[in-house]
């Protein structure tokens, strides 16, 4: 069976987009076994790399399958016309939209470009399957019925929370069947925690929010100061002598100077502090997991980076900007989160240092939290074995 996948990156920079990709296909192999079929995927986005389809495959030890790059471009017909007769290949094509861009949040032209891959597949007349992301919300009323277009024209809509569940059912006439994200089945190898004379806890700050999103002017709507809640929040970590303060980069770039870089943010912060340990700039979402895995108690303000710690047993703290940290996590039972767009700068670091001084609650309660998560997962294992093996007949 060809499977087409839209809106993941095995090349990103950013570790959440690939740990997306690694996970879905994870998961996509899974049903493939149960299946007795072999899987190809279509990958089709930009930038996909040669050498990481090679590291993806190795890393998830995929031999059989075939992982094909298909480079798109919107400017040019005759590319236009090629990914349509790519996408004829195809048996279904599965779209994650990088998990939170089916939204104008980030801006309208990112969504209409986003928009643009669903209407190649449905001019190709190929099943269109939703997988879980956030849905919503949208600004503007273009956006908006585009979104319903791409809805109601799906064969199958899934959502990683209830809150978008109910956004799209608010104005779309398609189920929606809620499962929760697929990077809670990412794996990873499990070791010690770095030290054991202090507590190990990790800090990931966001380049993004930390420059005022891609327009530098609290794009996002922040009601905290985040680079001063940060600074304040590593100053009480250090001075409490209680802990080893790791600080955790999941956007890696390139360029130094990008906006989304978490790398700058980091090193900013350790040159106040010299004290923090900065992680290293991670090749695969996987190797993010594994180190993310050794830590006591892990804060993070990009999501996957907050799953990955939260599915491999941390105790977790996420930093919200965006409702998709919220829907997340209530959907699963997990209301510790610290919610940026809401709460003043001394009530965002107050309640911080309240569930850092509870961590074993929040782990009692993450514990369960993680059960339902892996339940989760199966029902859309569950779902998709008996989608995809109707398509194959």
């Amino acid at each position: 069976m060809r499977i087409g996948l839209f809106g993941v990156n095995i090349s990103s920079e950013n570790k959440g987009v690939m740990a997306l990709a690694y996970s879905q296909i994870v998961i996509l192999q899974s049903v493939a076994d149960k299946m007795n079929e072999q899987f190809d995927y279509y990958l089709f986005g930009f930038d996909q790399n040669i050498k990481d389809i090679d590291l993806l495959k190795n890393v998830l030890k995929i031999h059989n399958s075939k992982i094909i790059s298909i480079q798109m471009g919107y400017k040019s017909i005759s590319k236009t016309l090629n990914v349509i007769k790519i996408l004829k290949k195809c048996d279904v094509v599965l779209n994650l939209t990088g998990g939170d861009s089916f939204s104008d949040i980030y801006g309208v032209k990112r969504f209409i470009l986003n928009s643009l891959e669903n209407k190649y597949v449905f001019l190709a007349k190929i099943p269109l399957i939703m997988s879980p992301q956030t849905y919503g919300p949208f600004k503007t009323k273009i956006c908006k019925h585009i979104s319903k277009k791409i809805i109601e024209n799906s064969i199958f809509v899934f959502s990683r929370d209830e809150i978008s569940a109910k956004y799209l059912q608010s104005y779309c006439r398609n189920n929606v069947h809620i499962v929760t994200d697929v990077a809670f089945d990412l794996p990873y190898e499990k070791k010690d925690v770095f030290h054991g004379d202090k507590i190990d806890i990790g800090l990931n700050l966001s380049g993004l929010l930390w420059n005022g999103g891609y327009t530098g002017k609290n794009q996002l709507g922040l009601t905290i100061n985040y680079r001063e809640y940060c600074s304040k929040l590593v100053r009480y970590l250090i001075e409490s002598n209680k802990y080893h303060v790791h600080l955790i980069p999941h956007v890696i770039c390139q360029e130094y100077s990008n906006c989304e870089n978490d790398v700058s943010a980091c090193e900013e912060i350790s040159r106040l502090y010299p004290e923090c340990v900065v992680a290293p700039s991670f090749r695969t979402p996987i190797e993010a997991k594994n180190y993310i895995s050794r830590m006591n108690i892990f804060m993070g303000s990009r999501m996957h980076a907050t799953i990955a710690s939260f599915s491999s047993g941390v105790v977790t703290i996420p930093v919200a900007y965006s409702r998709k940290f919220i829907g997340l996590f209530r959907n699963l039972g997990y209301n510790y989160v610290i919610d940026a767009c809401n709460m003043d700068d001394d009530e965002a670091y107050n309640e911080t240092i309240n569930y850092i001084n509870n961590a074993e609650k929040l782990k009692s309660v993450g514990n369960g939290s993680q059960e339902k998560a892996n339940k989760l997962i199966k029902g859309y294992k569950s779902k998709l074995l008996k989608i995809l093996t109707e398509i194959g007949r």
